[in-house]
């Protein structure tokens, strides 16, 4: 007698329940053509976003591997078993397709597998950071172990410790984890070393160049030609202005990167301006009303220059600018954004 496994209201055999092959079996019908088209024709790495994206909707992990191995016959799977799809991302050069694995070396090994484009900043980044920047960091702050990098010709596929609680800090912990980093931060040895140009332009960063876009669109709705000019200009001149740097994470997004005592993702690090880590956080961890919450939340941090330093506020307040005008999860109110803006004006035109 056939085994049945009850779903909902239905009663399906067991025989059609393939978990290897995606929920149902159903799915096999949609799967093999993508597979069978995918052999005949070379793979982008755009496409093989796409199909990575419709494994996961499918839960189909046999799909997942078999387009990955066409687009690179290099790699393997056979040191992890047990795979489950985990979230999803937004990197350029990263499969936006995650997923926790068991290592078979070691059963009680849970890894988060990462794909990477090979050559990719992304890759460089997180590489130089693990090779240059973690020890400044432990034992006080906790950064996951990279267990092994499987190297092909087209990915690399990175297989981190598993992380648990991503995200599930309440605010002082969320405020004193990121307190300690910023403090360790400063601490990273960077003076009169030569640095590779992609851990140095932080104008190449789409987290960056998406505030510059939404930002200069806002302006142009709410301000004159004028102000959208001086966004520009301060663009390509905040560097100059007030050229202090540090060891940057580039993406602190307590929510999606900070847990107790740790922080993971590292593929968008950097040696960038010294306010650009801090306003980032704030646009994703605070919604000021007005610009006295504003000033408030940024002494408590203990970045309200001491002494009047025009150079230092025009920085804070052109990353805040820049960082909040994204509206990304956190959304401040136009009140606000325009009181941001004019006390940049005024800061602006007091040094020209």
């Amino acid at each position: 007698m056939n085994k049945v496994k009850i779903v909902g209201k239905k009663i399906i055999p067991i025989w059609l329940r393939r978990p290897e092959r995606g929920r149902f079996f159903s799915f096999s019908k949609k799967v093999k053509p993508i597979l069978e088209k995918l052999k005949k024709e070379e793979v982008t790495w755009n496409e093989l976003n796409t199909y990575v994206k419709k494994s996961r909707r499918y839960d189909n992990n046999h799909m997942f591997e078999k387009v990955i191995k066409l687009y690179d016959n290099k790699v393997n799977f056979k040191n992890i078993h047990n795979p489950e799809f985990y979230g999803e991302g937004y990197g350029v050069d990263v499969l936006n397709v995650y997923r926790k694995v068991n290592l078979k070396n070691n059963e009680n090994l849970i890894a988060f597998e990462k794909i990477y484009r090979a050559g990719s900043t992304d890759l460089k980044k997180n590489m130089w950071f693990y090779e240059n920047v973690k020890p400044f960091f432990m034992p006080e702050i906790k950064i996951p172990s990279i267990y092994f990098i499987l190297k092909g010709e087209q990915v690399f596929i990175t297989y981190f410790e598993w992380i648990k609680g991503v995200g599930n800090l309440d605010n002082k912990e969320r405020k004193n984890l990121f307190k300690l980093f910023d403090r360790l931060s400063k601490s990273v040895a960077i003076n009169g070393k030569v640095l590779p140009s992609y851990i140095t332009n932080f104008r190449k960063e789409h987290l960056y160049n998406t505030g510059l876009n939404l930002g200069g669109e806002w302006l142009k709705n709410n301000f004159s030609e004028e102000d959208f000019d001086i966004f520009i200009s301060l663009n390509q001149c905040i560097s100059s202005i007030f050229p202090k740097v540090k060891f940057t994470h580039g993406d602190l997004n307590p929510m999606g990167n900070f847990f107790k005592n740790g922080i993971i993702d590292f593929d968008r690090c950097g040696v960038y301006p010294y306010h650009y880590d801090f306003t980032f956080y704030l646009s994703k961890s605070y919604l000021p009303t007005n610009i006295y919450e504003y000033y408030s939340i940024v002494s408590e941090y203990g970045y309200l220059p001491k002494k009047i330093n025009r150079n230092e506020m025009l920085s804070l307040l052109y990353f805040s600018f820049l960082f909040y005008s994204r509206k990304k999860e956190i959304q401040c109110s136009d009140v606000f954004l325009k009181q941001l803006w004019i006390e940049l004006v005024k800061v602006y035109e007091e040094i020209n």
